[in-house]
């Protein structure tokens, strides 16, 4: 055949071609020229398979999250066997040492495909959601065996998961990870979430004793016709507070908000710290935030939050979620941007963005 390639390997030797200069030299130098000369083929070979070039794109992009739905299969197979710490390591490698890298700087990069890809999904980031899913079904399925606590809250530690790895690998120009700094990332996530059921001690456990992640419960489950919050206590947690990672310091908060006190909430935050509702006045030191805390939950008995996305940048997180509460038989769903500043394990900052008009109506029509 005159370009040198089967019709039968054409397609994988493209996508594997277009990955390798992603890696390399960046999504800027991917053309149909470039991918076809990495693929040692004629031009004309792409163009036969794919109706254009973002075409080409978008079609490796769902190859390889059917790759990463394949490692997922692999990953829950495991569930039971080594250590949760060591197959975490082994998954968020396989997936980031590659795909995701290369996956995500090309769709962040290129506006068309990023266009075309949504009409597919319309919902997350492609292979990132993907691997959060995987992740977080492993997880359950850890739980089922009894080497995850049963009220831990798989989502949120696959997000945090993803969001760290993300971190740890998106420099392609950087040396990749060693494997120990992977495994400490996962462990120190993870931290006491796991039972005494695993074979060996993770390294670096951030938590003397369980983190408890309750499941989400019903909406105003938490307080009385008097606006008095029931029910609720601090999560079973011994915070070691100069060891916790920012990550981790930021999960245990958003599970405390779920089934904690006012008083065990405001424990997280240092003396001098702000709490910023930015549509709304800050709340500045301890013990302001824990008044607002009192009236927060004796008014709408906490809050669940759905984390999306979470990412650090030294002590510094950010997460995307969706905070979810009622007032009386009125509910509401609220997307928001969380900015949170770390010191010494504890928050000093806490800024929220979102959206004020969905919590103003709720407010006027309870």
């Amino acid at each position: 055949m005159p370009t040198g390639v089967a019709i039968r390997d054409a397609r994988a030797q493209l996508f594997d071609a277009a990955e390798r200069i992603l890696l390399r030299d960046g999504p800027s130098a991917l053309t149909s020229r470039s991918v076809t000369t990495e693929a040692g083929c004629a031009k004309g070979v792409l163009h036969r398979h794919f109706s254009d070039f973002d075409g080409f794109l978008a079609e490796l992009v769902e190859d390889r999250i059917v790759r990463v739905e394949r490692l997922g299969a692999e990953l829950r197979d495991k569930a039971g066997d080594a250590t949760v710490p060591d197959n975490l390591t082994e998954a968020l490698t396989g997936v980031f040492e590659t795909v995701a890298v290369a996956i995500v700087s090309l769709v962040t990069y290129r506006d068309e495909l990023r266009a075309r890809l949504r009409q597919q999904r319309p919902v997350g980031f492609p292979i990132l959601g993907e691997a959060t899913t995987l992740i977080a079904d492993y997880l359950a399925a850890e739980v089922e065996i009894g080497r995850v606590v049963t009220t831990s809250d798989p989502g949120l530690l696959a997000a945090t998961l993803i969001g760290s790895a993300h971190l740890l690998f998106a420099d392609r120009t950087a040396p990749r990870p060693e494997t120990a700094a992977v495994h400490t990332m996962v462990a120190t996530v993870l931290g006491g979430t796991l039972t005494s059921c695993n074979t060996e001690t993770p390294p670096n456990r951030s938590l003397t004793a369980r983190t408890v992640l309750t499941p989400p419960r019903p909406p105003g489950s938490f307080s009385d016709s008097s606006g008095h919050p029931q029910e609720r206590s601090p999560t079973a947690v011994s915070i070691d507070h100069t060891n916790l990672s920012p990550a981790a310091v930021v999960t245990a908060l958003c599970a405390e908000w779920r089934s904690g006190t006012p008083e065990s909430i405001a424990e997280f935050f240092t003396d001098d710290a702000v709490y910023h509702n930015i549509p709304m006045a800050p709340f500045v030191g301890k013990a302001a935030i824990l008044e607002f805390l009192r009236g927060f939950i004796g008014a709408f008995g906490g809050i669940d939050f759905t984390v999306h996305h979470q990412a650090v940048a030294g002590n510094v997180v950010l997460n995307e979620r969706t905070d979810r509460f009622s007032l009386g038989d009125k509910h509401i769903e609220l997307p928001v941007t969380g900015v949170f500043e770390v010191r010494d394990g504890r928050i000093a900052a806490w800024r929220d963005y979102f959206d004020m008009a969905p919590f103003t109506a709720m407010q006027q029509n309870a």
